[in-house]
């Protein structure tokens, strides 16, 4: 009897279950690290008996064994445990590697990443491609692993990946037949040594694709056209020269989202996909929930929630996108801002700010000699806080440009929390 290749998974979050999942429909031998208590609840509701939860010691005695470990995007590869393994393992593989080994057709991988616009790109490229009636998973840093989607649907034809920067500094064998780069911009500058590690990271977005396939990018943004210079690859589309082509609609609002309808239209026209189809599916596009979300408006004061903003670019294109006087709440983990880069155009439209963060300090030393600012501690007190100062006409925008694990779950949980404590607002005026 063939012995079972054995898989070691590295963290039980979403990438980490994707795998587990992928790892035992293939029948391999699969262990799993991870120091917090979830990861033996989700083993427990999916009634994986067969995996084992191993610890540090156990992994390092036998590390020699394993022919694939496959790590999650949210570790650290700073971390000495990490490190060590390397220095006796080489088969450290990303969860999108080990998907696409795995895969048993030739579907197209189009995969597409940037420090903003990636989830809305991503998102509406699946949207024209599932119009076009392809067939079609949208996964990746989108919320959806690209393993789970393999271990639990039929193969598809279409696989659009949206990819992180975590997710590429450990990935060596997926290949993309269309691969995208959207912008670059100063973002997790805690986990990387320099900025210039950071471009390094998305920069290697172009290498990771077939020969003669496309690379589509951003000719405007100066760190993507050197680069572009030097690639010996043909066929790359500059995306730019899309932006107008293809009329937005009442969710696609803004310049930020021109230059993401443009980058989609590209890639689907790169595919074959019609223009009147793309033109049909970019009119009836909704916008994401979290992403320049319309809420409410109450006492003629509208109300949307940006909380997938976690950088200071994309906040800036949310601030860009309304003419409006602005109450704006941010705040969160931060990640090496630099709000001096925003302070022109928080000087044009912004009324008042709201930190809403364990440690205000660095937004506070930014804009308290300058701004109407409040800091507050919980999403209830930061919404009451706004309601009482906006005037009607304004707009209250939650657009953070911090990650929001200081104290929220996520996003998610963060633009939920906020659209919750909007609705339980009552009018201020009569």
């Amino acid at each position: 009897m063939k012995k079972k290749e054995k898989v070691l998974v590295l963290g039980c979050g979403v990438s980490g279950q994707g795998a587990i999942k992928l790892s035992v429909s293939l029948e391999k031998d699969t262990f799993v690290y991870d120091d917090k208590l979830e990861v033996k609840n989700f083993l427990d509701k999916e009634k994986f008996k067969e995996v084992k939860i191993v610890t540090k010691r156990s992994i390092l005695e036998d590390i020699q064994s394993y022919k694939w470990i496959v790590k999650s995007p949210g570790i650290d590869n700073r971390d000495s445990f990490i490190k060590e393994i390397r220095s006796h393992n080489s088969n450290i593989i990303s969860e999108l590697d080990f998907g696409y080994l795995h895969l048993k057709n030739n579907p197209k991988i189009i995969g597409i990443t940037g420090t903003n616009g990636k989830s809305t790109t991503s998102s509406l490229v699946y949207y024209i491609l599932k119009t076009s009636k392809l067939d079609v998973s949208l996964v990746g840093n989108i919320g959806y692993s690209f393993s789970e989607a393999i271990a639990s649907e039929n193969e598809k034809d279409f696989y659009v990946i949206e990819v992180s920067s975590f997710q590429l500094d450990d990935s060596i064998c997926i290949r993309f037949d269309i691969a995208a780069l959207l912008n670059i911009s100063p973002n997790h500058l805690d986990r990387y040594k320099s900025f210039y590690e950071y471009v390094a990271s998305k920069k290697k977005m172009e290498k990771m694709r077939k020969s003669k396939s496309s690379f589509i990018f951003n000719s405007k943004n100066e760190f993507l056209s050197e680069n572009v210079k030097e690639n010996i690859f043909s066929d790359r589309k500059n995306f730019l020269d899309n932006v107008g082509k293809y009329s937005s609609n009442d969710f696609l609002f803004g310049e930020h989202n021109e230059d993401n309808i443009a980058a989609a239209s590209t890639i689907c026209e790169a595919l074959g996909v019609s223009e009147k189809v793309i033109s049909e599916a970019v009119s009836s596009f909704s916008t994401l929930d979290h992403r320049l979300q319309y809420v409410r408006e109450l006492d003629e004061v509208m109300y949307y929630n940006d909380s997938k903003s976690t950088t200071i670019e994309s906040t800036k294109a949310a601030l860009k996108s309304f003419s409006s006087p602005l109450v704006w709440i941010v705040g969160g983990h931060d990640k090496g801002n630099d709000y001096n880069s925003i302070l022109d155009i928080v000087k044009k439209r912004v009324y008042a700010i709201i930190t809403l963060a364990l440690d205000n300090t660095k937004i506070l030393n930014s804009f308290a000699d300058k701004f109407l600012i409040y800091s507050s501690k919980s999403m209830q007190e930061a919404v009451e806080v706004a309601q009482s100062i906006a005037w009607p006409g304004m707009t209250v925008l939650l657009s953070p440009a911090c990650a929001s694990y200081d104290l929220f779950k996520d996003y998610q949980d963060r633009g939920n929390q906020f659209v919750k404590e909007i609705y339980k607002l009552t009018k201020l005026w009569t």
